[in-house]
């Protein structure tokens, strides 16, 4: 697929012009941004979106979201920063709402995914010792399926990495049947950290870019030699291959699947040894992946690594992390044959 499809598919949540705002109700405006996948933190009538990228970008990106989600919402962006943050934010016309971004590393608590694999795991491991043995259905909102009968265990796989492996919990049964999942927050938006299976093909195609004149890079010098430093993210198309990889691994695929889903108690529905786990997406092959959560390779910014270069990092992540939610970031296109692309969103 190439990225025109990427960009005019992308949000199937977006409303279609038309749709009446509903802008100025807090609540409605707090779903709309944790459905786009937003880690939202609510103090008053000011909304914070949880972020370790920059938080200008995340803010352009969810202007346009909301701008679309509500065309009639009249949301604009204001540099004022007495709306609560030094960067400015997102107001609504004849609102009290604010939207702003927060970096999430400064926040108390935990928001990693493994208290989302904790919750999933101690709620099973209570059913089974309640009831030996369980089976457990895992359903999404489209309706898609996945599930194992006669659950017996619970084991937290998320430290077995070798060979790529991507589970974090093996549910296993009585009769040697195994289900592999990998659990993703619905907020979360990186598949893998891809210094090493993306980092040498990066190389290339940076001095590629930068032999076309379409990338320039900037040389900072420190104590310990220096790092470069793009003005824009590079967004990179995958191989076919490379996606599946990315996101199923070396153990998921035909075995088990993907569940997004952040966990909470009205999440499961039981009734006696059954439990049904309401989830987001899950996905166990490639028609299963929403538009939002395919997969591209990122080359951005990070002065703490060397891959492809000091200074530059490589991922893989959503395709909604990596054009922006609305499809309009600004970032330099790349298609799997290493040629720049048009973004169509972009005007």
């Amino acid at each position: 697929m190439r990225y025109t499809e990427f960009a005019t598919r992308l949000d199937e949540s977006i409303a279609e012009p038309g749709e009446p705002s509903s802008a100025n109700d807090k609540a409605t405006v707090v779903s709309a941004l944790e459905q786009a996948g937003y880690e939202v933190k609510i103090s008053g009538n000011k909304l914070g979106i949880l972020t370790d990228e920059q938080r200008e970008t995340v803010l352009k990106d969810a202007l346009a979201y909301l701008q679309k989600k509500f065309p009639h919402g009249g949301a604009v962006y204001s540099s004022d920063p007495k709306i609560g943050s030094s960067i400015g934010g997102i107001k609504f016309e004849g609102s009290p709402i604010v939207v702003l971004a927060r970096p999430k590393s400064k926040q108390g608590g935990s928001s990693s995914g493994k208290l989302n694999e904790e919750n999933i795991r101690a709620m099973l491991q209570m059913l089974i010792m309640e009831y030996k043995s369980i089976n457990v259905t895992f359903v999404d909102k489209r309706g898609l399926k996945m599930g194992i009968m006669n659950c017996n265990q619970v084991d937290d796989a998320s430290m077995n990495v070798v060979d790529r492996q991507k589970a974090d919990l093996i549910l296993s049964s009585s009769d040697g049947k195994t289900l592999p999942i990998s659990l993703k927050k619905v907020q979360a938006d990186m598949w893998e950290s891809a210094d090493s299976t993306f980092g040498e093909r990066a190389k290339t195609i940076l001095a590629n870019l930068q032999e076309q004149g379409v990338v320039k890079l900037e040389k900072f010098k420190t104590d310990k030699g220096g790092y470069f430093k793009l003005t824009k993210e590079i967004v990179v198309e995958p191989s076919p291959e490379e996606a599946m990889g990315a996101i199923f691994g070396s153990d998921l695929f035909k075995r088990g699947g993907v569940v997004v889903q952040t966990f909470k108690d009205e999440h499961f529905v039981t009734k006696d040894n059954n439990v049904t786990i309401q989830c987001e997406y899950i996905f166990t092959k490639k028609e299963d992946i929403p538009t939002s959560h395919l997969m591209v390779w990122i080359i951005r910014n990070d002065k703490t690594r060397n891959n492809p270069l000091p200074g530059l990092r490589t991922l893989g992540v959503t395709l909604a992390r990596g054009i922006g939610k609305a499809g309009t970031k600004n970032a330099i296109l790349v298609d799997v044959n290493g040629n720049v692309v048009q973004n169509p969103n972009i005007k």
